[in-house]
């Protein structure tokens, strides 16, 4: 049985990564910012099969607070087992450094679900977060 292996995230990653193409243009823009925090080891892709599965990092955004994001690639729902299994530990982890944990996602059933089943509350709607109307979601773990 295959297992998730971490690597930093490297500019190479952003060409690897497979997004839904709704989101592919909304994820590209983040790149930069991806390519900073792995360099920093705060931004990792998460691969199985050779394959990114999700694209997962954090930045303090308060003493005690982690703002943590996921990006999920087209694989993850089809390896949905291995996908959150990984997600869970890489999310209880961080936890064990912060008494919070915040995090935003699509507004999608999909990404709700997860979100949930990580142990995230819902929090709140960012109206029109990344332009042409589509809204992202607010969630949160204590």
């Amino acid at each position: 049985m295959s297992r998730i292996i971490t690597k930093p995230f490297r500019e190479s990653h952003a060409d690897l990564f497979e997004s839904a193409p709704a989101y592919a243009e909304h994820y590209k823009a983040f790149m930069p910012l991806l390519i900073g925090l792995g360099k920093i080891d705060q931004c990792g892709s998460n691969i199985l099969d050779g394959r990114i599965i999700y694209i997962g990092g954090w930045a303090e955004a308060a003493p005690g607070v982690a703002e943590l994001f996921i990006f999920p690639s087209i694989y993850a729902e089809r390896k949905a087992k291995s996908f959150f299994e990984h997600a869970r530990w890489w999310v209880d982890f961080l936890k064990s450094d912060y008494r919070r944990l915040q995090c935003w996602g699509e507004d999608t059933e999909l990404s709700k679900r997860w979100l949930s089943r990580l142990g995230f509350s819902y929090e709140g709607t960012l109206k029109n977060y990344v332009g042409e109307g589509q809204n992202m979601t607010i969630w949160g773990k204590l």
